[in-house]
């Protein structure tokens, strides 16, 4: 056996020892995401068992306590980590139970925010002339906000409004990036990552295929801009391609 070969043995054999005790973890957020790892069905009766059992963990009621802040915090919607707009995108990260409206003034405060005028006003959005198409914004905001209100079960009319917009706002390499210097021409990772997950999710909920295009425009994206820089890579002789040629910059 090869010392390459050797090696992804090893590390498989420590990644299963790793969710094997992650999986009888006395946390539910944890023994869920283990569980998931090793095959379990998101619709299976245990994994419905471990999202009830989410809603009252020590992580959500961490997380709730957005309830007690003070009216300025809850004013700032995007202030990390504690604004409206994090506790809704971390709920549903940990898989919070889907349909709890007590969570839907919160969804109320993002959008009013997403949506208001100032939003679509440097320094938040800029257009410059002759490029109309790329248009500088953090999608990721509006990414977010779809992908945890349909996971959250808590769209409202107003979600179709910033699905449409990402779509419309979409570069023509296929992302997005909210980099304001006017000589940045290709879109950014992050900024494109996660506006995909919120279409992708959007676009299977509903069956509304223009989000399961633009999604996959953002795959496609990653999957040429990766290949690409692979190659450049491999062409640095006795460089084995470090994590650092797949990244990207704004």
């Amino acid at each position: 056996m090869n010392e390459t070969r050797h090696v992804a043995i090893q590390r498989q054999a420590a990644s299963e020892r790793l969710v094997r005790r992650l999986g009888g973890s006395d946390d539910p957020v944890l023994a869920y995401k283990a569980a998931r790892v090793a095959g379990m069905s998101a619709e299976s009766d245990r994994a419905r068992a471990f999202r009830a059992e989410i809603s009252g963990s020590r992580s959500a009621r961490a997380l709730l306590r957005v309830f007690e802040q003070d009216d300025k915090t809850l004013h700032h919607v995007y202030r990390k980590w504690q604004g409206p707009h994090w506790t809704l995108t971390c709920l549903a990260m940990i898989d919070y139970q889907s349909g709890d409206e007590t969570l839907r003034p919160l969804v109320h405060r993002v959008y009013d925010w997403l949506l208001g005028k100032h939003f679509l006003e440097p320094p938040l959005t800029a257009i410059y002339r002759g490029e109309e198409d790329r248009v500088r914004h953090c999608a990721s905001m509006d990414g977010n906000a779809i992908w945890y209100s349909v996971r959250l079960g808590l769209e409202d009319e107003r979600t179709r409004g910033l699905v449409d917009r990402l779509i419309g706002w979409q570069w023509p390499d296929g992302g997005w990036n909210c980099d304001k210097r006017r000589h940045v021409a290709t879109s950014s990772f992050q900024e494109s990552l996660i506006p995909a997950r919120g279409l992708w999710a959007y676009g299977q909920a509903h069956g509304h295929q223009p989000s399961l295009d633009a999604a996959q425009r953002v795959a496609d994206l990653v999957l040429a801009r990766r290949q690409g820089n692979a190659e450049r890579c491999s062409n640095i002789a006795g460089w084995r391609a470090p994590y650092s040629c797949f990244k990207s910059s704004k």
